[in-house]
């Protein structure tokens, strides 16, 4: 697997280096700035445009749909992502507000982050579903080498043995800051289930008072259909390093896809960890 083991925890192989971490962290943060976090393929990227929408960012922002810590290189070899800026460097040249993405643990959020008291907004999914886009996902990544398929996938996945690490530890350590007056946790599923409600809340959080109008608008121009659609027009920087021949950026964006792939024996493991990790916590995820 094209994984990198850096300050302890598993990171994908187009974070360059020890640089790259650091250069996170010693970010210059902007009193306006906007950080959407999440574990892999838990729904950043939409978040990332509903925020953008609602701000006004401009395309190409918003096409830069990468982690800070990531390269931007596009091809499949260590050279070329040695080559190409890392994403914290080219967000030092964007106007501002910034609406900008991660997948790092609190402990590696920029230091200025909670002192310059800019915006953080987490975005959490049921892990079961997480698992089946994030397999879908990874098949199509051009790697030096490649992902586990599926049978190797989910054991990789329910040991922590992924980019990230293990989802129950990411998501545990962002629930504890869900009373943080600049962070708001958000739910995939709620998002799915009511999208006018979810950027009604997401923009009262911004300080924008949206009206119902305005609402349709972002939800209409966010939608997962109209996500597909431009991601197949246009080039966005996330897929410039995917063959979607073989699996698409943006794909069903369902709840509960889960039941059609896991096993009754794998869901009762994820059943177990989460109970470990997270019960008692108050995070529940339905499906």
């Amino acid at each position: 697997m094209p994984l990198r083991v850096l300050r302890g925890i598993p990171v994908p192989w187009r974070v360059r280096d020890d640089s790259s971490l650091q250069g996170v962290l010693d970010l210059e943060v902007r009193e306006d700035d906007i950080f959407v976090i999440s574990y892999p393929k838990s729904g950043t990227v939409w978040l990332q445009k509903i925020v953008s929408c609602i701000l006004g960012c401009g395309e190409d922002q918003t096409n830069v749909n990468l982690g800070l810590e990531l390269s931007l290189g596009s091809g499949g070899s260590e050279e070329e992502i040695r080559a190409a800026p890392p994403v914290y460097k080219v967000v030092e040249t964007w106007t501002s507000p910034r609406v900008m993405i991660t997948h790092l643990l609190p402990r590696l959020l920029p230091a200025q982050l909670l002192a310059k008291k800019a915006k953080m907004l987490y975005i959490a999914r049921n892990p079961k579903d997480v698992v089946v886009s994030y397999s879908h996902f990874t098949s199509a990544v051009k790697a030096p080498e490649p992902f586990p398929q599926w049978e190797e996938f989910v054991p990789a996945f329910l040991e922590g043995n992924m980019p990230y690490g293990s989802w129950f530890t990411h998501v545990k350590q962002y629930w504890e800051m869900r009373h943080h007056e600049n962070f708001l946790f958000l739910k995939y599923e709620d998002l799915k289930k009511d999208e006018h409600a979810v950027i009604h809340q997401v923009g009262r959080y911004l300080g924008q008072n949206l009206d119902a109008q305005k609402i349709k608008e972002i939800s209409d121009h966010c939608s997962i259909d109209s996500m597909r659609k431009k991601f197949s027009e246009k080039k966005q920087a996330i897929t410039m390093f995917m063959d979607e021949t073989k699996s698409p950026f943006v794909r069903k964006g369902k709840v509960g896809d889960w039941r059609e792939r896991l096993t009754t024996a794998q869901s009762q493991q994820f059943d177990q960890l989460y109970e470990e990790h997270l019960g008692g916590s108050g995070l529940t995820f339905d499906y």
